[in-house]
């Protein structure tokens, strides 16, 4: 009995062990790829401090009301897919046009990453992209370009296409 307690309390540790050394190994890696572009970040930093100093004259020299405290930093928004701005919404409607029937976002998702040549067995790509189409067909739909026909599942039509009954 004493064999097998010890055994398996030294697997359950080994174990334990295996899963700390191997997260460190990928924190190391992460850390590792952070220093390479530290020089690089702080030289950006510096010529940054620079544009503010300088945007600051300008703007207390042209006027009188400015205050630097007033205005709130903003960040640029960075996609997180491969694709540059606004190919999604191109691609989109794309496939829209060419479907003789309203399409469901995922399915749009699919046959766009299928036209990209991705690999469209990536759950996790295709989830990606579905969002960022449904985001699409729905900032679309805020405009009237493209409309829904059903409730569930949402289905998508661009407006005024043959069937449409408003048009």
């Amino acid at each position: 009995m004493g064999y097998s307690n010890l055994r398996e309390a030294l697997v359950y540790a080994y174990r334990r062990w295996a899963g700390e050394k191997r997260l460190l190994d990928e924190q190391i890696s992460k850390i590792e790829a952070a220093q390479l572009t530290l020089e690089e970040k702080r030289r950006r930093a510096a010529e940054c401090d620079k544009l503010i100093e300088s945007a600051d004259n300008i703007l207390a020299e042209i006027w009188d009301g400015w205050d630097p405290a007033k205005a709130k930093p903003a960040q640029r928004y960075e996609g997180t897919l491969p694709f540059e701005h606004g190919d999604v919404t191109r691609w989109t409607l794309d496939i829209m046009r060419r479907a003789p029937d309203p399409m469901r976002a995922l399915h749009i998702a699919k046959q766009l990453v299928t036209e990209q040549g991705r690999d469209v067995t990536d759950k996790a790509f295709v989830r990606e992209v579905g969002r960022a189409v449904d985001g699409t067909l729905r900032s679309m739909a805020k405009r009237n370009y493209v409309e829904k026909t059903d409730d569930t599942p949402v289905r998508w039509r661009i407006v005024g296409r043959a069937g449409d009954e408003t048009a």
